[in-house]
Parts: structure tokens; C-alpha cells; sequence
């Protein structure tokens, strides 16, 4: 007993050293599992930032082609509504040359002044004017005469067509007859359309005056009156809807 009772420190010693080096060896054991575990999560965090940079890489390369697929989408759309406007533009010069388009043709009298006033039909468009048939008449003789069907059938005439910036000559009128007022109204049906024209002359000092107003419908397509055009009044309305300028 005393021979145990004299070893018996040095036995708990020898066994607390015992445990100690179990713990530290245990210790260790753990602290590499754990160091390895956290060396395979590096590893594979590692991993995983290099294939998501490379996802990252690869979508800003599809961002890229993507970009540049739109920016040709534009330009194509841009080439595509160029040609449909070409195209139509070319499908409506086809059909305004084969109608006429927005052409129209008026009486115009040359020398006025002189002693022989020439009638022209003068095409002021851009395209030819097709089939005209048309209607030329005095109207201070019709206020004056009972008008028949011959005397219409008489002042009317029929193109086939008329060029553009071109003029057809219908023959002369003598306005010596008239004193100091003449009053025209031409009238003519086309492939584009029907047209009307009021022609309007007032002599003054021994000198004519024009006023003259193309209608197609109720669409006034030209207007003119002379300068010192001698109106009856100071507000006379010389086309009936149209007022002068004061």
C-alpha cells in the first residue's frame, strides 16, 4: 500500500501526461481535417471564381454581339423602310405618268395688247396630262345668246395628251370687240380629274388686265391677278367664294 501510495502522484502525472498527448493528438487530428476542408473549399471557391469570370467574360462578349446584332438590326430596318420609300415613290411617278399625277392645264392669252390674241393650253405639271376633253365658252355671250347644244359641242375640243411645261395652240380671239370686260370659264374632265378655270379681264388706260383662278373640286390649285388688276369695288368678290385682299 504504501509502495501505491508513493507512485500514485507520479501515476495521475503520468496519465494526465497521457491524456495531454491523446488531446494534442486529437487536436491536430481535427485542426488538419479542418485545415484540409478549408484548403478544398479554397480550391474549389477557386474554381468557382474562375468559371464565373468566365461566365462573366462570355456574357459580356454575347452583351457585345448582342449590341452589334441590334445595331444591324437598325441599319437593315433603316435600308428596309429607304427602299419601301423608293419603292414608293417609283410605284406612285408609275401611276402619275399614266394618270397625270397632280398636273393640271390652263388657258393662257399671249399679247394681249396686240392685235392678235393667241389662245394657248399650257401644261403647268410635271407629268402628262391624258384624254382631256374640254370646254372653252364666252360667258358675257352666253348671258346674251340662248346657248344650244351645238354652240357647246362647237367650243369643246379633245386632246389625247399633253406634255409637261408644254402648250397647245387652239386658235385666236379678237378682244377689240370687247369695250372694257371679258369673262372665260374653262372646263375640262382628264384621267386625273376635273378641272375648272375662271379667266377674268378688265382693261384700264387702254390696257388689259388678267385675273384667272384653277379649281379642281373645291381645291383652288392656282391664283393670279394682275397688279393693278381695276377691281368694280373695294371688297367686289370676283370668283364668288373668294374675297379680294384688302
Amino acid at each position: 500500500m504504501d509502495i501505491i501510495k508513493e507512485y500514485l502522484p507520479h501515476l495521475f502525472i503520468g496519465l494526465g501526461m497521457l491524456f495531454s498527448f491523446i488531446g494534442g493528438v486529437l487536436i491536430f487530428v481535427r485542426t488538419n481535417d479542418f485545415n484540409e476542408k478549408i484548403k478544398s473549399q479554397a480550391i474549389l471557391n477557386q474554381k468557382l471564381t474562375i468559371e464565373n469570370k468566365k461566365l462573366i467574360t462570355d456574357n459580356i462578349q454575347m452583351t457585345s454581339l448582342n449590341g452589334e446584332l441590334i445595331k444591324k438590326n437598325l441599319e437593315l430596318s433603316e435600308q428596309n423602310i429607304e427602299l419601301t420609300n423608293q419603292l414608293n415613290l417609283q410605284s406612285e411617278s408609275i401611276s402619275s405618268n399614266i394618270t397625270g399625277g397632280d398636273s393640271y392645264c390652263c388657258i393662257e392669252f399671249s399679247d394681249l395688247n396686240g392685235d392678235q390674241n393667241v389662245i394657248l393650253l399650257i401644261n403647268k405639271g410635271e407629268y402628262t396630262v391624258h384624254n382631256i376633253h374640254a370646254q372653252f365658252v364666252d360667258l358675257d355671250e352666253i348671258e346674251i345668246i340662248n346657248p344650244t347644244i351645238d354652240y357647246f359641242r362647237k367650243n369643246s375640243f379633245h386632246l389625247t395628251e399633253l406634255h409637261p411645261k408644254t402648250a397647245k395652240l387652239l386658235g385666236q380671239y379678237d378682244l377689240s370687240e370687247k369695250i372694257d370686260e371679258a369673262n372665260f370659264n374653262f372646263r375640262y374632265n382628264a384621267m386625273n380629274g376635273a378641272f375648272n378655270q375662271k379667266l377674268k379681264f378688265r382693261k384700264q388706260d387702254n390696257h388689259w388686265f388678267t385675273a384667272t383662278q384653277i379649281k379642281k373640286g373645291d381645291s383652288i390649285l392656282y391664283e393670279r391677278i394682275d397688279e393693278g388688276f381695276p377691281f368694280k369695288n373695294e371688297r367686289e368678290d370676283i370668283w364668288g367664294k373668294i374675297k379680294r385682299q384688302i
